[in-house]
Order: C-alpha cells, then structure tokens, then sequence
C-alpha cells in the first residue's frame, strides 16, 4: 500500500494525494492500515488515522517506550522500515507495528502493519 500511494502522490500530486490519503474512507484505509504522509521537516501532511496530527510536527513523536520512530523513518533515503509500538486502531491496545516508507522528493510516505 505504501509503494501504491507513493507512485499515486508522484503521479497526481501533492494536493489531490493527500486529500485522498486524509479521507476517512476510500481507497487508503484498509481495516489497521491508513497512509501517513511527512515532509522533510517532519510535519505531518497526511494520517488515515489521526487527523489531529495533520498540519503539526511530528518529528520528536516517540512510541510508549521512548523509540523516536519518525526521525528513523525520515532518515531512511530511499525505501525501508521501522518497528516501534503504536495504538491500534481497531483493537485499541498498544502493539508492535512496522511502518513501511517510501520516499517521493521531499515526502515520506508510509504505511504500518500491525504485528498478529
């Protein structure tokens, strides 16, 4: 899913993309999954799931044991992962999630799965 809203966001642009990616519903939300999208100075541009976090920096945001797992996701160059415990969405615990990136100039585009 990340490496599909990367190539989206290449291919429509910023401004389509992540109206579509901040949508409740529609192609970018799949039960646990949702697209998050942050510019190169970590400001969130785009989250399926948290719409509060939209238009902020999110660049310090540590998971509930301290992992600054966004400053690791933004300095990934090209395309990688990050592990680091997140609330679920659906179950509303705290699991283990990685969070798939995928660069597109100067955005990181990710996705996360939830461990089962």
């Amino acid at each position: 899913m990340a490496a599909k809203a990367a190539a989206y966001l290449k291919s429509v642009g910023p401004e389509k993309a992540l109206a579509e990616f901040n949508a409740k519903d529609g192609p970018w939300r799949d039960r646990d999954l949702y697209v998050t999208v942050a510019d190169s100075r970590g400001v969130a541009m785009a989250n399926g799931a948290n719409q509060g976090l939209v238009g902020r920096s999110v660049l310090d945001l540590k998971d509930p044991d301290g992992k600054p797992f966004l400053r690791e996701t933004l300095a990934i160059k090209d395309t990688g992962s990050v592990s680091f415990r997140w609330l679920n969405p659906l179950s509303h615990v705290i699991e283990l999630k990685t969070m798939y990136v995928v660069h597109v100039g100067d955005y990181t585009v990710g996705v996360g799965a939830y461990a089962k």
